[in-house]
């Protein structure tokens, strides 16, 4: 090997694949940072730092007699400089593995939330999709909005029923024939809009309160002992609590009226209680007073747990998709034949072919009959301008006191 090349003292090695080299301050020999058994880290330290001494082992040893005073001073210096940075160095290490440790924490916590977010976007679209489409054929109107619209306009007719039945139950079908000959309702100045016959005799729909009041007296009065009339026993309203955090402070029912009691300035004797709790969309439902309902719908919403939860009126309305009635699900149904949504006919929506211009309401063909009334039944069984689903939701809401 040539003479002006460079090698390492212990291994005769040059520094061509090796080009780490550390030298001796004394002897000046060039050495592999690994044959000396130097860390990396060090020899990165005695190369930026001029002022680092390094010594091999034989000059150490000899480091008494050839080293100066000051030589060594400023090795001591050196020294504690490099215990110096070591030091920071580790409080660099451990600062970094904190910080480390809190973005692992963070990414969890990141994870978390959008499994959260999932979990409530498919939760939701299982709420929209277990939901019947409703198909409007005359325009964009939901059930909720034409249903409004009608409630509105039609507030005060048909609001106040008296049920009249026959004392002697043999004879339910002659209630009407005696009540008609008997009670002249000119006489009395009642207006009465219509009778229905009912399972044990008729369903009078009057005016108003006061009419009922009337026709009520006359009847136990004229026809005792042939005929009762009571009024028609009314419910109270429902509200449907939305975005509900079911917690555990509230799924208890008593803890959860004492929540709603305390947070929302309510008389502790409140007229409240808890009809069913639906987690899976988180809402309540709740059955109030008439005045309450007033003052919880003015407001808006109610303070419930950890939330400003809205609030809303509450009317369930079940629909069969086996034979399209209303009242009760296809699982509760004992109709021996199906009908079909779209045309009636006996088979599923699913296998239905008629056109869409060939739609025919099997409700409003049995309304129309019964009420003996032009009834239109070219729509499907659940279009949201559907007389029969109307008129159904009209005569629900009549059996609530709203007032």
């Amino acid at each position: 090997m040539a003479d002006d090349v460079d090698v390492c003292a212990i291994c005769a090695d040059n520094f061509i694949v090796n080009s780490k080299v550390i030298k001796c301050k004394l002897c000046v020999k060039s050495f592999h940072p690994v044959c000396v058994g130097l860390k990396d880290l060090i020899c990165k330290y005695l190369c930026e730092f001029d002022n680092l001494i390094w010594f091999c082992d034989n000059c150490k040893q000899v480091g008494n007699s050839s080293v100066t005073k000051s030589q060594l001073d400023v090795n001591s210096d050196s020294n504690s400089h490099m215990l110096i940075l070591q030091k920071e160095i580790e409080c660099l290490n451990r600062e970094k593995d904190i910080q480390a440790k809190l973005i692992s924490e963070l990414e969890s916590s990141l994870e978390l939330h959008k499994f959260k977010s999932d979990t409530l976007q498919k939760e939701l679209s299982e709420a929209k999709s277990a939901v019947a489409p409703v198909k409007n054929i005359a325009s964009t109107n939901t059930y909720s909005q034409v249903l409004q619209k009608n409630v509105k306009n039609e507030k005060n007719v048909e609001s106040s029923v008296l049920l009249v039945k026959s004392a002697d139950r043999n004879n339910r079908d002659d209630v009407l024939q005696v009540l008609s000959k008997t009670i002249i309702p000119s006489r009395l100045n009642i207006c009465i809009s219509g009778t229905k016959k009912i399972k044990e005799g008729v369903a009078v729909y009057c005016k108003g309160d006061d009419d009922v009041a009337k026709l009520k007296n006359a009847v136990n009065g004229q026809l005792n002992g042939r005929l009762t009339a009571n009024e028609l026993k009314k419910y109270n309203p429902r509200l449907l609590v939305k975005n509900v955090n079911f917690s555990d402070d509230i799924k208890d029912d008593k803890m959860l009226i004492e929540n709603i009691v305390g947070l929302n300035d309510m008389d502790d004797h409140a007229d409240l209680k808890v009809i069913t709790k639906i987690e899976r969309t988180r809402q309540i439902v709740l059955e109030v007073s008439p005045d309450l309902r007033k003052k919880l719908l003015t407001r808006g919403y109610v303070w419930l747990g950890w939330r400003k939860c809205p609030i809303v009126d509450h009317l369930r309305i079940t629909q069969c998709f086996r034979c399209c009635k209303f009242g009760h699900i296809a699982k509760q149904c004992k109709s021996s034949t199906s009908a079909c949504i779209k045309c009636s006919r006996d088979h599923m929506a699913n296998q239905c072919e008629v056109a869409s211009d060939q739609v025919k309401c099997i409700n409003c063909v049995s309304y129309g009959s019964k009420s003996k009334s032009h009834v239109q039944v070219n729509h499907a069984a659940n279009d949201s301008h559907c007389p029969a689903y109307i008129n159904y939701v009209r005569n629900l809401r009549n059996r609530i006191n709203f007032d």
